[in-house]
């Protein structure tokens, strides 16, 4: 008797442990999400019976989300899942347009409406309530937060009906990050333009980067300068000559004017541009070398590219001036800063890329454009095809294979 009892009791824990590993959370599970499909099963088993509309791979401060719309009776959903371990770091409704309607009657009260909003979100902090009106429709909008979740609300303010609903994981990593000081930037900007007067800072975000972007004059230029905010790098350079002031009659301001005629040469110009940007000719790969007219003055366009940076610049044809000049850092698909010059995979194979991605071979999809392209000094692959009522975009790095972008849609 004793034997079964203690038998019974091993039995019993093993049960304990089996359901214990059933009911972990999700995400203890949870894989690296590479294809559209794997994105979509999932946001259809977080929302049952809803069907996908739309699924695109994009960045949220600097990381790869997959973002999934679904529509299921009157609302639109969209969800988002972090590429790297496939955990659910936002979801949200809103009532689709042909169900709303203005309402009648007064409008309810705020204190009504935040009354309804910690009902629908318990034991959350309301961080702030206003009143909205959006295309004829009243609204009270309400922020809240929860643990590691912030919420937005939108109730209808007349009928008091929630029109929107929206939850997402709040960035622990925001804080943690350490940017060079102001003071740093402008040393950098006024560095990169060889001296001059800094006179406007911006701190923003470009491409998910946090950056500075520096206007500084120096003489006659002025430099539009963008600074990482984290390393300090230059990655991007624009260089304008200032507006000359109004010549007095019969003067010569030392600047071309309408009318002068051509004195130096296309491969003169494309020497000046390469030694301006301090390179050797044969470490620059011209992709543009015209002449052009701009406000009656001959200017030569000159483009160019090395493995790290795209030139621009605009010379003047009479006198070999550079009126203007780019440069901008490349990036490849790791996050690094060398771009790609040749063609290692053909286009049946980045078809074939693009068509597996999406979990078909290319004989069973039907295929609308394929071309080789260049993109910020990068070669790519743009395909795009169709697929049981969907459409399929794709970017595909023409050296790697490497999937640069790829958006996924219901074919209207």
């Amino acid at each position: 008797m004793k034997k079964k009892s203690v038998l019974m009791s091993m039995v019993f824990a093993l049960c304990l442990i089996c359901i214990g590993a059933l009911c972990m959370p999700q995400t203890a599970f949870a894989k690296k999400i590479t294809k559209a499909s794997q994105a979509k099963a999932l946001a259809k088993k977080q929302v049952k019976g809803a069907t996908s509309i739309k699924v695109k791979k994009d960045r949220e401060d600097g990381t790869p989300v997959y973002q999934v719309e679904l529509r299921k009776g009157k609302k639109e959903y969209e969800l988002a899942y972090r590429a790297s371990d496939g955990k659910l770091i936002s979801q949200g409704w809103e009532m689709r347009k042909a169900y709303v309607t203005k309402g009648k009657g007064k409008l309810i009260g705020l204190k009504e409406c935040k009354s309804l909003a910690k009902k629908q979100v318990a034991n959350a902090k309301i961080v702030s309530a206003a009143k909205k009106r959006s295309k004829g429709i009243d609204l009270y909008d309400i922020k809240m937060q929860k643990s590691s979740k912030k919420y937005e609300l939108k109730y209808h303010a007349r009928t008091g009906k929630l029109l929107e609903y929206e939850w997402e994981l709040t960035s622990k990593n925001t804080q943690k990050k350490e940017y060079i000081s102001e003071s740093q930037a402008k040393k950098a900007a006024l560095e990169a333009a060889g001296g001059g007067e800094v006179v406007k800072v911006k701190f923003t975000t470009d491409d998910g980067v946090k950056v500075y972007e520096i206007d500084v004059v120096n003489g006659d230029f002025e430099y539009e300068i963008t600074i990482h905010a984290e390393t300090g790098a230059v990655l991007d350079i624009d260089k304008e000559r200032l507006p000359a002031a109004e010549p007095n009659p019969g003067e010569n301001p030392g600047q071309p004017q309408p009318g002068e005629s051509q004195q130096v040469s296309l491969e003169k110009a494309k020497e000046i541009a390469v030694s301006d940007a301090g390179l050797a000719s044969a470490d620059a790969t011209f992709t543009k070398a015209k002449l052009d007219s701009e406000d009656g003055i001959l200017v030569f366009e000159v483009e160019f590219y090395t493995d790290s940076y795209e030139y621009e610049y605009e010379i003047n044809a009479a006198t070999g001036e550079i009126y203007k000049k780019e440069q901008k850092k490349l990036k490849n698909t790791s996050g690094g800063d060398s771009g790609n010059t040749d063609s290692s995979i053909d286009l049946e194979q980045a078809k074939q890329i693009a068509a597996n991605h999406a979990g078909f071979s290319a004989s069973e999809v039907r295929f609308k454009e394929a071309k080789l392209d260049r993109e910020d000094g990068r070669m790519v692959y743009e395909v795009e095809f169709r697929k049981g009522g969907m459409e399929y975009e794709y970017e595909i790095d023409a050296v790697t294979g490497d999937i640069l972008d790829f958006e996924q849609e219901w074919d209207d």
